[in-house]
């Protein structure tokens, strides 16, 4: 399927805004077990994730970042994704997000509407390091 440029830009605009202004699974996640740090030296954007561990097992996570709007909706985007199914499918989640961010997924078969804003994002090569960090810092086990 071919993708329209305005309707995927108006998509990327829309979750981009939405995330940034209301990030999901945001703030220190209490009990937390581990931390997971993450720099841009290009533009000096950090994420932090905060990670509760039980039985050798993710069972939650949360995320605190200083960056720009898109760093801190791709943080959103993964946590929200992840925590749907408990980060039981984390590897092949982390797969299909990073798929779309490099162009190598099918935007349509990820079935996640803010997959597909993280997709739009190539168009703009220089903001991908932005969208990437939060998923090369919380790379799965």
């Amino acid at each position: 399927m071919e993708e329209d440029p305005t309707i995927l830009q108006e998509l990327y605009q829309a979750t981009i805004l939405e995330h940034n202004k209301n990030p999901h699974h945001y703030g220190v996640l209490e009990g937390y077990t581990e931390v997971a740090e993450g720099y841009n030296p290009l533009c000096g954007d950090t994420v932090t994730f905060y990670l509760k561990h039980s039985n050798g097992r993710l069972k939650a996570a949360s995320f605190e970042c200083a960056a720009c709007a898109i760093c801190k909706a791709s943080a959103s985007i993964l946590l929200e994704a992840a925590m749907k199914d408990n980060f039981l499918e984390y590897e092949s989640l982390h797969a299909k997000g990073l798929a779309c961010l490099d162009g190598e997924g099918d935007l349509d078969a990820s079935g996640n509407e803010s997959f597909a804003a993280l997709g739009a994002i190539r168009a703009f090569p220089s903001r991908l390091k932005c969208a990437r960090l939060a998923w090369e810092t919380l790379q799965p086990n």
